[in-house]
């Protein structure tokens, strides 16, 4: 045990796995309604957002972290905007948003020299630094708080959008919200996960969890716990065998999923 935790004498590692902790707890739970919306893509989409506006963010020598946050929140409100206004389905949706944040990161990185491509692609655990991980908790904090405190009605809205309309309630104002902490939660979690990972960490915790919990608050707090112990054991991969952490915390979770999906088999629930 001792030599397995010999990671921790070293500060970036330990900047590393507080980071980690943090988004293994909110990706999973903005995931449970994303899942529920059936909008499971849109990480992937957003992340391919976050990608240009980091590359961006390089050539234009501002923050890279900044300039992809508000392009993730821009690319989170242009799905729901184009479902709308185009009549799409969300599928079609999220294949243009994703084609225009791909388009925009190829272009930017050719002309931006010094862009880390392997880094944002499939994480790091060598450049954070202690200022990201206060931005990171306070993202993480606004969100889980926005939440639980409308938990029912996120929970309708992601189930049942007319239902919620014909309540009375303000369909547009929740779909800003959830866009607005889900393009946040995508930028602060690639900084782990890396661009094309981080669908990883946001949906399939979720998915293991939907086989063996009988209700959405277990879900919930299920998922966000398996979302630690797969960032916890691959950051210790990722660290030893010296490879992305991205890739490490994405092949837990489907071996999670898996083990998930057996004991799902054999009846056995929680």
């Amino acid at each position: 045990m001792a030599m397995i935790l010999d990671f921790l004498a070293y500060e970036y590692m330990v900047r590393s796995l507080i980071a980690g902790i943090i988004i293994a707890i909110t990706c999973p739970m903005i995931g449970n309604f994303i899942v529920a919306k059936r909008l499971s893509m849109i990480s992937d989409t957003l992340a391919h957002i976050t990608f240009a506006g980091v590359a961006l963010g390089i050539l234009v020598r501002l923050s890279p972290l900044s300039i992809a946050l508000i392009s993730t929140i821009l690319g989170a409100l242009g799905v729901t905007r184009l479902m709308r206004w185009a009549r799409l389905s969300g599928e079609q949706a999220l294949l243009l948003i994703l084609s225009l944040g791909a388009s925009f990161a190829s272009i930017f990185i050719t002309f931006g020299p010094g862009v880390n491509i392997n880094a944002i692609l499939f994480g790091s655990i060598l450049f954070i630094s202690w200022e990201e991980i206060f931005i990171m908790a306070l993202v993480s904090l606004i969100a889980i708080t926005v939440l639980l405190i409308k938990l029912y009605d996120f929970l309708s809205f992601s189930m049942d959008e007319e239902l919620m309309r014909l309540k009375g309630k303000r369909i547009e104002l929740y779909n800003l919200t959830l866009s607005l902490l889900m393009g946040s939660v995508i930028v602060i979690g690639i900084l782990i996960t890396g661009v094309l990972l981080i669908s990883a960490l946001m949906v399939i915790p979720v998915l293991s969890s939907m086989q063996i919990s009988r209700s959405f608050l277990k879900t919930m707090l299920l998922s966000s716990s398996l979302g630690l112990v797969s960032v916890i054991f691959g950051m210790i991969f990722s660290f030893y065998l010296d490879i992305p952490p991205g890739g490490s915390i994405a092949l837990i979770n489907i071996a999670i999923f898996l083990i998930s999906t057996m004991l799902s088999k054999l009846k056995v629930k929680f």
